[in-house]
């Protein structure tokens, strides 16, 4: 009986919606508190004296996307105003008045001026709408996820320093060429500049402490300064960028996953504070061949960190409890160092490197330790294990003079000075400690 009812129901609310349809005329009546001025449409509060921007159509909706009937502002250009005035009252611009009724697909604006009484910038408010200049002033606090996505014209923008958050996907695949966080900035959403095909330069604010995943995948950044407060690099945060060196500052204690796959790297300089480095993460480069001493407190190296890019030679720190499956896979590695002092209890995948490394490359460990690593499954794979003093390998000679000595602050030394040193010479970086 109930189920009848509810078939009788719904039969005569689709007859109803179908006879409302067809007398809908070609325009909609403007609800009692919304105005139009000059080509604007605001709904008002008189008890506030507040305004917002409304995305009230003017139109019927057609083919079930009401944004399509919303505003045609094909080249012209959105000047919000601060305020207005409606029957001899003024009222301040706050906002925008619906989240989900906005902008998006609308015709292409050349010019939209968001006034400093606005905070926020709502979540997919300006999408795919083809903005080719948009100006934002010293108020603004937040924008929110997606709301400027996918802008094929706007080549660039001043962000207010009042910018506390930035929203998920905000900025992506828009052609920006170059970006410059607020100090102020500290939440940051994923993906804000994700495949944004033009972007070459960014400065971050040292407000930051994490990068968020894919914030700058598939953009043409060429260089990055981290900020010395970074503690975690997202997953695919610079994937498939155009980055040729980075240096990881001390404060960095996390990489994850594919952070910086597929990019062409020739210098990663690593301090000694990072602990886990993700599965993928240094995986698939493409630059010049890469001599790397790994962190001092690293503890984990996830299945493929390094696979099948052109690392030349590795140390292993003592500190290292887990190396993943083909970390160092389909690397055309010629020597290994392992400082590690108890190689029974940081276990060694079967296929941590290739075969021909274990069998014609040789592996350096800490002096009396060889008879050790022998009896150790897997270590054991290593056909010539040589041992070596590990103070050795703090010694530097200034034997080119091309070599450069910098402290980890950026000053250039004459000669290596007690603690951390980059090394420049013959086109490539590495890292020492000097004790």
């Amino acid at each position: 009986m109930k189920l009848q009812f509810f078939k009788t129901f719904a039969l005569a609310a689709t007859f109803a919606m179908a006879f409302a349809f067809q007398g809908k005329s070609d325009t909609l009546p403007i609800p009692d508190d919304c105005r139009i001025i000059d080509n604007i449409c605001y709904k008002y509060d008189a008890s506030t004296k507040t305004a917002l921007v409304s995305t009230y159509a003017t139109k019927p909706a057609e083919h079930g996307r009401p944004w399509e009937e919303y505003y045609d502002y094909d080249g012209r250009n959105l000047i919000i105003p601060s305020s207005i005035t409606i029957d001899s009252e003024d009222y301040t611009i706050v906002g925008f008045d619906n989240p989900f009724r906005n902008f998006m697909w609308t015709s292409k604006i050349d010019t939209v001026d968001i006034p400093s009484t606005i905070e926020i910038i709502s979540p997919n408010l300006f999408s795919y709408t083809d903005i080719k200049t948009l100006i934002l002033h010293e108020g603004l606090k937040i924008i929110g996820d997606k709301a400027i996505a996918s802008q094929r014209r706007l080549t660039e923008i001043v962000l207010p320093e009042s910018l506390d958050s930035i929203g998920n996907e905000a900025f992506l695949g828009t052609a920006l060429k170059a970006i410059r966080l607020p100090n102020r900035t500290q939440k940051l959403g994923y993906g804000i500049f994700s495949h944004c095909s033009s972007l070459e330069e960014a400065v971050l604010p040292e407000s930051i402490t994490e990068i968020l995943p894919s914030m700058f995948a598939r953009t043409a950044l060429t260089s990055i300064t981290l900020p010395s407060t970074l503690t975690r690099i997202g997953g695919s945060a610079f994937e498939e960028t155009k980055l040729q060196e980075v240096i990881l500052p001390e404060s960095l204690r996390e990489i994850e996953g594919y952070a910086f796959f597929d990019t062409p790297l020739s210098s990663i300089v690593f301090n000694d504070g990072v602990e886990v480095i993700g599965d993928y993460a240094f995986s698939r480069l493409k630059g010049e061949d890469l001599y790397l001493i790994l962190p001092l407190n690293l503890k984990t190296i996830q299945e493929r960190a390094f696979w099948n890019s052109p690392i030349k030679e590795v140390t292993l720190q003592k500190n290292l409890e887990m190396i993943g499956e083909e970390a160092f896979n389909d690397c055309p590695i010629e020597k290994v160092v392992s400082l590690i002092e108890q190689p029974r209890y940081t276990p060694l995948p079967f296929q941590a490197f290739d075969d021909n490394v274990f069998l014609y490359q040789p592996l350096y460990v800490p002096t009396g330790l060889a008879d050790e690593y022998r009896r150790v499954i897997y270590w054991n794979k290593f056909y010539d294990i040589f041992e070596i003093d590990p103070s050795s390998l703090d010694r530097v000679t200034k034997d080119s003079k091309d070599q450069r000595i910098f402290t980890i602050d950026g000053r250039e030394v004459s000669a290596p000075v007690p603690g951390i040193n980059i090394i420049q010479k013959d086109g490539k970086t590495q890292k020492i400690l000097k004790k």
